[in-house]
Order: structure tokens, then C-alpha cells, then sequence
């Protein structure tokens, strides 16, 4: 009888390329499985998910063989605040796959990450997530959670607004140039490009309302 011997080719941290691009999805898939029951990562996070070198090169991941067992995702950004723009990152895809954890993967995936971040001069980064696993690297609790009761009775008491018809978005060219000059006109908020806020607005599993009035899209 003869046993198999199963080597391992653990290679990183390092960038990512797009030939890794469909082992990353793969592996979000794998460790996301709400996302991926409910259509997939790509179609749920797409935005986290561009097929494009300048894209995928801000992925951080360590191999076994040809094969993502480990990454992390650092999104580039710009914040605006009134106007001024602040370069930040966003963190996204932080997983390792079931059979490669507690052999500190995440821990030199992470530390690497805040040396580019910083090499880069990133301003500041946002994670969601358990403060108590990552405020070893840096991250600390932000904003303000606010939680709103809202019942049928509430609403009742509410005169209906007049003057606006509400219908469910429906990608019209018309409605995407429209939201985007809603968003852009807010004093608080993450810079756009057209493509971008389409493919936003395009998430599946998201709904989006607009709320239309005698000039047009007003509210969404």
C-alpha cells in the first residue's frame, strides 16, 4: 500500500494578478456562502470585484500553488467633504480558505497591507468589521449607529408627501446621469465615476427607489 504525499507550495504575501482573478472569486465565494447562495460575490460586490490589472494588483494573497488560499483587498478611494477630496482605502475580501486557517495567513496578509497603505499614502482605510480582531492592526470603531423603529402606525401618522410618484429604477440612462448628480451633491460621500455608479445601482440583490417629481428625479 502506498501513501500519497500532498506538498504544499505556499507562496506570499504578494499582489495578485489577473491570472488569480477567478481563484479570488472563487475563494470569497467559498467564504462568503450567504453572498454566494444569494447570486454570487461578483454579482452581489461588484465593485469589489473589476477585472482590470490597476484593480486586481490591489489584492494581497498568498498561494498554494495556483490556488488564492488567502486575501485581502484594499480598495482605492477618494472620500469628498465638501468638495475635498481625501485618498483613502477600502477593505474588502478579508477571508482564508477552511483548510488553511490559524497558521497566521491573515495576520501577515494584513501587515502588509498597512505597509503599502502607508507607502502610499493613504489618509485613513475602512473595515467593517469586529473591532476586537482588527484593532490589533490599527483599526479602530467610527461614526454612529443609529436605529430607527418604523411601523406601519408610524407611517400612517405621516401625511403622505405630494407632488412625487415612486417607481423602482430601471437603469435608464436617464436615471443613472440623474442619481448621479444627486450623489455627487452631497456634502459627504465617496467619488464616482459614471461606470462605477451604474454598476452600484446594478447590485444584485439591492433594491433602489426613485422618487420623481415635476423636474425630474429628486430623491433616490
Amino acid at each position: 500500500m502506498s501513501r500519497e504525499i500532498i506538498r504544499e507550495m505556499i507562496e506570499g504575501p504578494l499582489r495578485a494578478s489577473l491570472a488569480d482573478y477567478d481563484s479570488i472569486i472563487d475563494l470569497a465565494n467559498e467564504c462568503f456562502p450567504d453572498d454566494r447562495d444569494s447570486g454570487g460575490m461578483l454579482a452581489r460586490w461588484p465593485h469589489c470585484y473589476i477585472r482590470r490589472n490597476e484593480f486586481v494588483r490591489n489584492y494581497l494573497i498568498i498561494k498554494d500553488g495556483p490556488k488564492v488560499v488567502s486575501q485581502v483587498g484594499y480598495i482605492d478611494q477618494t472620500l469628498l467633504v465638501e468638495g475635498t477630496g481625501i485618498k483613502a482605502a477600502g477593505i474588502t475580501g478579508v477571508s482564508t480558505s477552511p483548510n488553511y486557517r490559524r497558521r497566521g495567513f491573515m495576520t501577515k496578509l494584513l501587515n502588509y497591507c498597512m505597509t503599502l497603505m502607508r507607502e502610499e499614502d493613504y489618509a485613513l482605510s475602512d473595515l467593517g468589521g469586529d473591532r476586537q480582531r482588527y484593532a490589533r492592526f490599527g483599526w479602530e470603531r467610527a461614526g454612529r449607529q443609529w436605529l430607527f423603529d418604523i411601523t406601519p402606525r408610524s407611517l400612517h401618522a405621516l401625511e403622505a408627501p405630494k407632488g412625487y410618484q415612486v417607481n423602482q429604477y430601471g437603469a435608464r440612462p436617464d436615471e443613472i446621469d440623474s442619481t448621479l448628480a444627486i450623489h455627487e451633491g452631497e456634502l459627504l460621500g465617496v467619488k464616482r465615476t459614471r461606470d462605477l455608479h451604474e454598476m452600484l445601482l446594478g447590485r444584485k440583490g439591492k433594491e433602489v427607489w426613485l422618487a420623481r417629481g415635476g423636474e425630474g428625479i429628486a430623491a433616490y
